[in-house]
């Protein structure tokens, strides 16, 4: 691998790592204030779709098939 694509998976790698590291914040204070079942379940999806980024911007940068448990140990 030359020394601009690593550099740039690194760089992408790290973005999507950081991003997610954020947003898991924001889930669980979301979650905590959901009032109820269905918006427990609204604020559970769109966790989902998160990871879902996440997994995909970390595929394009090689590293493929990370799940949550996964992110979690990059930190």
């Amino acid at each position: 691998m030359d020394p601009d694509k690593l550099i740039n998976t690194l760089f992408t790698s790290l973005l999507a790592l950081l991003s997610t590291q954020k947003m898991e914040s924001e889930f669980k204070k979301r979650l905590s204030a959901a009032s109820n079942p269905s918006a427990k379940v609204k604020v559970l999806a769109e966790w989902n779709n998160v990871l879902k980024g996440a997994q995909q911007v970390l595929a394009a940068a090689g590293l493929k098939n990370v799940n949550e448990p996964e992110l979690r140990k990059f930190r």
